[in-house]
């Protein structure tokens, strides 16, 4: 079967985009990965599937063995190792990644995204789309700092994740080279954290769903623990700690582990 032409071009810019950082990072290492038909990502090194802090370097590829190996089979894609700060060739900025993640959000792009997909062209770095074709990797060198998240929590879902720094989550990243801006990694050092602050990144709350109001029928009661739990719902889980611990005891002295299985999914309820 032949491949389509998207997946050519996208395989093909999943090497250019490995090649970029080998020229800029050159103890850089990588792995493969395989998407599957069902959505997943699934890094492999040369032992076999899988890639984490415990693998042999000798198992990774190196920036030479890149450029060296064939053209990669379909649904293959190259990794960048980031289980540790990859430095560049002056050994004076790390590699970092911005992560843009919206696969689960249902709204318009958070406009400090957008923001951020401006700065990148604006300032030549490098952007690829990710796979799930619903979000993006923005690629550049920045000054390692410790006052940056791992991660970014957006409204409704939309996410940035940081890899590359020192607080950063310990992975592999796919390289899609899908809807590549630049060929080559710029190599202006970046504050990120300024960046961040810039562009007024910073992890939203989270928004819990409002729990429906339910209302108790008394006028034809089922019998006094469905009671108990209908009437526990209109109180606060996060009452003081001496009330609740009562009403953990009052369930449990009167329904037994029954009545504390209810105080207990009532509890779990609370931000407490």
């Amino acid at each position: 079967m032949n491949r389509s032409s998207e997946t050519i071009l996208s395989v093909d810019g999943s090497k250019r985009v490995a090649l970029a950082i080998a020229d800029m990072c050159p103890n850089a290492y990588f792995c493969l990965f395989t998407a599957t038909d069902d959505g997943r990502k699934l890094p492999r090194s040369k032992a076999g599937p899988g890639v984490s802090m415990e693998t042999d370097k000798a198992d990774l590829y190196t920036p030479d063995e890149v450029r060296a190996h064939d053209r990669l089979a379909d649904n293959n894609y190259w990794g960048l190792y980031m289980h540790e700060p990859l430095t560049d060739m002056f050994d004076s900025a790390v590699l970092t990644v911005l992560d843009v993640d919206l696969k689960r959000s249902t709204s318009t792009t958070d406009m400090r995204i957008q923001r951020l997909a401006k700065w990148a062209k604006d300032h030549g770095h490098m952007a690829e789309r990710s796979h799930s074709k619903k979000g993006r990797h923005v690629i550049f060198l920045a000054k390692p700092s410790i006052d940056i998240l791992p991660k970014y929590k957006l409204q409704d879902h939309q996410e940035i994740e940081v890899f590359g720094q020192p607080t950063s989550p310990k992975k592999s990243l796919m390289l899609t080279g899908d809807m590549l801006t630049q060929d080559a990694i710029n190599n202006q050092d970046v504050d990120v954290a300024a960046l961040i602050q810039e562009l007024g990144i910073k992890s939203e709350p989270e928004q819990k769903k409002p729990q429906p109001l339910l209302l108790v029928n008394y006028s034809n009661p089922s019998d006094d623990l469905s009671k108990a739990d209908a009437a526990l719902r209109h109180i606060s889980p996060d009452v003081d700690y001496a009330e609740w611990i009562q009403l953990g005891q009052a369930l449990h002295d009167g329904f037994g582990d029954q009545g504390h299985d209810v105080w207990s999914r009532w509890s779990q309820q609370g931000e407490k």
